[in-house]
């Protein structure tokens, strides 16, 4: 359980720095006038959750309660998608 939290976390970390955090904003500034796509995608949290689960699975860390790492990549996607919904409702519900 404590490596799927951490894995979890890990995840959502990566992926709220590269698509909502003021410290990549040079980085989504620089890539919005290059390619709509592209900005598009970084500010995804699924699409950047669903590639960092795959990178971090296939970097050898795969929690013992996921099986292989595209069930890590789905599992992060899923995860990513509800901690930024709570987040958000939470951020909306604070003004």
């Amino acid at each position: 359980m404590n490596s799927l939290l951490v894995f979890t976390l890990v995840c959502y970390g990566f992926s709220y720095i590269v698509g909502s955090a003021k410290i990549s904003l040079p980085f989504r500034t620089w890539l919005a006038t290059k390619s709509k796509w592209a900005i598009d995608f970084a500010e995804c949290p699924a699409c950047v959750g669903t590639w960092t689960g795959l990178f971090v699975a296939i970097a050898g860390f795969v929690p013992s309660e996921l099986s292989n790492w595209w069930t890590s990549a789905l599992y992060v996607c899923a995860s990513n998608l509800i901690l930024e919904t709570l987040l958000t409702v939470s951020n909306k519900d604070s003004q």
